[in-house]
């Protein structure tokens, strides 16, 4: 019985290794998901929308979505001159939605190759 699971565990591993989940595999092992009144991002809501406070050291870069959408299936921003961002004590404001919003944010850090950037980890943070 434990050859067995361990072969199981070895053809697993295996089609993990070989298999091209694209980019979902990224997501999967790096979403962390905030509390959305303090930690990093600082949220506040009002009435007209939702302020958005940088408190790390580091350019944040993020986008939003309604709740109830499938954040996941999207990709992430890699380009610093082209994605929404937050600059370090920085702030951004959101539209309110009804309903709710997911904010997905994270830092840029330059790829092993030296050509351009990928992402640290993907975080959410859930409005209500």
């Amino acid at each position: 019985m434990k050859r067995m699971l361990s072969g199981f565990g070895l053809l697993v591993l295996g089609l993990c290794a070989c298999s091209d989940f694209g980019d979902d595999v990224k997501y999967f092992l790096t979403v962390k998901v905030e509390p959305y009144r303090g930690g990093p991002i600082l949220v506040e809501i009002s009435s007209i929308g939702v302020t958005l406070t940088n408190n790390t050291q580091s350019t944040v870069y993020y986008d939003s979505y309604p709740a109830g959408c499938d954040a996941c299936g999207h990709g992430v921003c890699l380009s610093p001159d082209t994605c929404p961002q937050i600059d370090p004590t920085g702030t951004a404001w959101l539209e309110y939605r009804e309903g709710g919003t997911i904010i997905r944010w994270w830092h840029l850090v330059p790829n092993v190759l030296g050509t351009g950037f990928t992402f640290d980890e993907v975080r959410y943070i859930e409005i209500p």
